[in-house]
């Protein structure tokens, strides 16, 4: 039926177009907010299951903004390794990945020795308190 009217099928054609860009910018932006969320949140539902977190509660603003740094710092270093791949530097890169394991590594061990040591002195001042307490009601 339009196309016997050139006029009315140019304007279809111009609605259709500012439609398709409509709903693509719709889609864009929606998994622009959708994406960080969704992943911040399992994010934050796999920290409570580390020692170290007691309870921590999931936020979509911290979800939203921790997730879109994360991806942020993929992507960045995406485009390093890239880089470094097309300039056929792949020895430097090669150590800066095994400097940068030694340094997590290293920081893992003293994490754990500082947690573990922090939780037994936590300890022995409670035992040291309770057995004062205990030792001050016998004297009265």
């Amino acid at each position: 039926m339009f196309l016997r009217f050139p006029k009315w099928s140019f304007v279809l054609g111009i609605v259709l177009l500012l439609l398709v860009a409509w709903m693509t910018l719709l889609v864009f932006n929606s998994a622009l907010i959708v994406v960080p969320i969704s992943l911040g949140r399992t994010l934050f539902n796999a920290l409570p299951l580390l020692p170290v977190t007691h309870g921590i509660k999931c936020n979509d603003s911290y979800a939203f903004f921790i997730e879109s740094y994360v991806i942020w710092t993929v992507l960045a270093r995406a485009k390093y390794f890239i880089d470094r791949i097309r300039k056929k530097q792949t020895s430097v890169l090669l150590g800066q990945i095994w400097k940068w394991c030694g340094i997590i590594l290293k920081s893992s061990a003293l994490l754990s020795i500082w947690v573990r040591m922090a939780l037994a002195l936590y300890g022995l001042i409670v035992g040291i308190i309770l057995s004062s307490r205990a030792g001050q009601s016998r004297a009265a």
